[in-house]
């Protein structure tokens, strides 16, 4: 028989996944990414400035000021 590559997989997913499809709860998805209102995005540089300093000064056995 001869059939399309893209007929194929639609028979094979059609067959495996059966004729039903549960329902897609779609609220799983909403919110990702949101950080609830930080500010790293916006403060990145100083945090790592921050970061930086303080490992400076721990390895020089300083405390920072």
């Amino acid at each position: 028989m001869n059939m399309s590559l893209a007929e194929y997989v639609r028979r094979a997913v059609r067959r495996d996944l059966g004729e039903e499809r549960p329902a897609a709860d779609v609220s799983a998805i909403f919110g990702l990414g949101d950080s609830g209102g930080s500010d790293v995005a916006a403060n990145k540089d100083a945090y790592i400035g921050d970061a930086v300093e303080a490992n400076h000064l721990g390895k020089r056995g300083q405390a920072s000021a």
